[in-house]
């Protein structure tokens, strides 16, 4: 039986460190890899799309780097199978980008 929380769950876009462990020990599969305008300043920053969940991760400094780690700095991140994990980064809740 569906709860308050999935109906709650269902209008989020992004995956965040409070929806994280949701995905914790999960494969996800990269499909996307593009630039889109984020957050009420409308950055413009890179993003992940997954073939298992329509939400999307937005790529940080440090997300970005362990990306880059997994799949090395002139490859596409397309295709590229990663589990995310619930860490913590300057003291706060933060995603963290694992190879599977």
């Amino acid at each position: 039986m569906a709860t308050m929380s999935d109906a709650q769950k269902s209008f989020a876009k992004w995956v965040n460190a409070s929806n994280v462990g949701d995905f914790e020990g999960e494969t996800l599969t990269i499909i996307g890899f593009n630039q889109e305008l984020v957050g009420k300043d409308q950055e413009n920053k890179y993003v992940l799309t997954f073939n298992e969940t329509p939400l999307k991760l937005v790529l940080s400094k440090g997300r970005s780097q362990e990306l880059t780690d997994i799949v090395g700095e002139k490859a596409s991140p397309v295709g590229t199978k990663i589990t995310l994990i619930q860490g913590v980064s300057h003291g706060r809740p933060a995603i963290q980008i694992l190879p599977v």
